[in-house]
Formats: C-alpha cells, sequence, structure tokens
C-alpha cells in the first residue's frame, strides 16, 4: 500500500492479526549512473585542485621564506662529522676554501646527554630557590650557603621533619652542590660528535651549499671533509631543537618509536573491542564511553610520546598529534560504523 506523502509502507500482521507498519520506503527513483558520474568528476576537481595548490604553494615557498628572516634560513645541519671533528676553525676553513663562504656561527653537539641533563637540572634547583627568596637576591653558592646555614640554625623539630616531604633552601643548595661534582665529572670525558651546526653570512651561502651537498648524486669529491661525504640539510629553528636528544642513534630513534606506536595501536584495539561490548548494553552507554576515552587517550599520547627521541619539536608534536587523530577517528568513525552495520 501507499501513503499520501509518496512512501511505500510494507505492513505485517501480529498475533491479534492487526496489521502493523514493517518498514518506511522512499518511493523516489534512488541512485542513478549520472548522479554517480557528478560525485565522481566533483572528487576529481577537488583533486586535481589540492595538487595544483600544492605545486603551487612548492614554487611560492622561496618567497615566502625570504619574507621571515630566521637562524634557519642562514643555517645548514651536519647529520655525520666525524666523530673528532671538535674544532670549529677546521670547519669554517672547509667553508672557506671549498665553497668560497664565510661561516659567521659553528655550533658543534657532541655526545653529552647526560651533561646536559645535569645542567638543566642545576638550572631548575636554581629557578625553584629562586621563587623561593625572590628575584632580588643573588644566587652566588656563598649568599645561597650561608641562607641555608641559617635556616638551618633556625628550624624546630617540626620544621626537619616536614623538610622530608617540602625540600627547603638547604636541601636545594645540597643538591646543587652534588650537581656541580657531577657536572665536573662529566665535563672531564672525552665525547664524540654526533651533528654540526654552520650559520653562514648570507642565505645564499646556504642555499649554494645545500645545492652542492644536499644530494650524493654526482657529489664532487674536492667538496668531501676528510675525504668523507657530508650528509646535510636545512635544520630546524634553535629554539624547537631538542639539544638533549641530539645524540641518540638512528637505530635507538626508531625502536622507540616503534615500540611506543605499537602500543598505542594496542591501545586503540582493545578500545575498540572494548566500545563494541559498552554497545550491546544501549547506545548511550556507548556514547558515554567514547566520550570519556577521547578525554583520556591524549594523556596517555602525551606519555608515550614523552618516551620517544625527537630532535627537534616539531615532530614530537606531529607524532602526538598523529596518535591522537588515529585514535578519535578510528573509535569516534571508524568503530561506530561497522557496530552500527553489523548489527
Amino acid at each position: 500500500m501507499f501513503s499520501q506523502d509518496g512512501y511505500r509502507l510494507r505492513n505485517i500482521l501480529n498475533s491479534d492479526g492487526v496489521e502493523l507498519p514493517f518498514a518506511l520506503k522512499n518511493n523516489c527513483d534512488g541512485a542513478k549512473i549520472t548522479a554517480g558520474l557528478f560525485n565522481l568528476a566533483s572528487a576529481f576537481v577537488i583533486i586535481f585542485g589540492m595538487v595544483v595548490a600544492s605545486y603551487y604553494l612548492k614554487s611560492q615557498e622561496v618567497g615566502f621564506d625570504e619574507d621571515e628572516q630566521t637562524a634557519q634560513d642562514y643555517s645548514i645541519k651536519v647529520f655525520n662529522p666525524p666523530p673528532d671533528a671538535y674544532d670549529p676553525n677546521e670547519w669554517k676553513t672547509f667553508f672557506r676554501r671549498k665553497f668560497g663562504v664565510q661561516v659567521m656561527v659553528c655550533t658543534i653537539a657532541t655526545n653529552n646527554q647526560d651533561l646536559v641533563n645535569k645542567l638543566v637540572h642545576r638550572r631548575e634547583v636554581l629557578q625553584k630557590i629562586k621563587s623561593i627568596v625572590g628575584p632580588n637576591i643573588s644566587l652566588e653558592n656563598n649568599n645561597v650557603k650561608k641562607m641555608a646555614i641559617d635556616i638551618t640554625a633556625r628550624r624546630n623539630l617540626l620544621k626537619k621533619g616536614l623538610t622530608k616531604i617540602f625540600p627547603g633552601i638547604p636541601e636545594l643548595f645540597a643538591d646543587i652542590q652534588k650537581c656541580e661534582e657531577d657536572i665536573k665529572e662529566l665535563s672531564s670525558r672525552d665525547r664524540d660528535v654526533t651533528q654540526v651546526f654552520i650559520t653562514f653570512e648570507t642565505e645564499a651561502a646556504q642555499r649554494k651549499v645545500l645545492s652542492i651537498m644536499k644530494t650524493k648524486d654526482g657529489y664532487d669529491p674536492k667538496y668531501c671533509f676528510r675525504g668523507e661525504f657530508l650528509n646535510v640539510g636545512e635544520p630546524a629553528e634553535p629554539s624547537s631543537i631538542r639539544w638533549g636528544d641530539l645524540d641518540d642513534s638512528l637505530a635507538t630513534t626508531q625502536l622507540r618509536l616503534t615500540i611506543t606506536t605499537g602500543i598505542a595501536i594496542g591501545l586503540i584495539v582493545a578500545v575498540a573491542f572494548l566500545v563494541r561490548e559498552v554497545r550491546t548494553f544501549g547506545a548511550t552507554y556507548a556514547a558515554f564511553t567514547i566520550s570519556i576515552l577521547n578525554v583520556i587517550f591524549p594523556h596517555v599520547a602525551k606519555f608515550l610520546t614523552n618516551i620517544e627521541i625527537h630532535q627537534n619539536e616539531g615532530s614530537k608534536q606531529t607524532s602526538l598529534y598523529m596518535k591522537i587523530v588515529l585514535f578519535r577517528w578510528v573509535i569516534t568513525a571508524v568503530v561506530t560504523t561497522v557496530i552500527t552495520v553489523s548489527m
């Protein structure tokens, strides 16, 4: 039978013989080949536009880059320097003689992550002391030592007990002294060079060096450093470089990334099964579960990303973003669709 608004009603009889509506179907013609062709053509137009826009933006990169001058525009990064190439003058002489360019700054990174961590820790402790005494008090060792002695002399039993939970200036000063001893010991060790950052006088000098050295194809042996091919590229901005992660090997970096990615994928699969089981109790429970997990997982993803090794903040933030996007896309869209279709 048909209703007055153009819909076809398929009816069934219940146990009492009363006719009930079973399904409601639109009486339109449905999808046609013409509509499909129009949709396909629209998709091709969008894809073509994206490709053209990508090529156009790539061609304009140089112009965009020149509008905002930063240290990155004048610098290159050497990924495979000789382990004993410590002398900045050797690098300056190499680029001046081989390329005819002037080096303004040479930054040599060594395998000193433990030393950098100690220096960072010492700075953090000093900042804690500064937050206690105020910005106008000198943090010279003798001054802080005097304050620590005076505070220790005035403490009663209760305050001495509380310092086990809330360390004061004497405890922080002792931490600094221990840290400085470790820094002296770590500074005396011989370390290998891991990466070198070269900053030139002009941006044209940077592009000249990159155009010659960026690829190994057709590389002229006269541009070798100590007879070895240098793998170079444009570095990240100095403020985004993670200096503590520069000395880790590629194998270690890839291993940690593989482990954390595997854990993230495993969590996504486990949560997908959880949502499917909760859905059997009702769509509302599944919706609440998805919402709660979408709030919790970014914190888990941040913890996993902190385990990884990234040489710049951009790479770290990209890794974090991809984990969160993949989780929310799978749990919110894919799992929900699969459950709806299968039920």
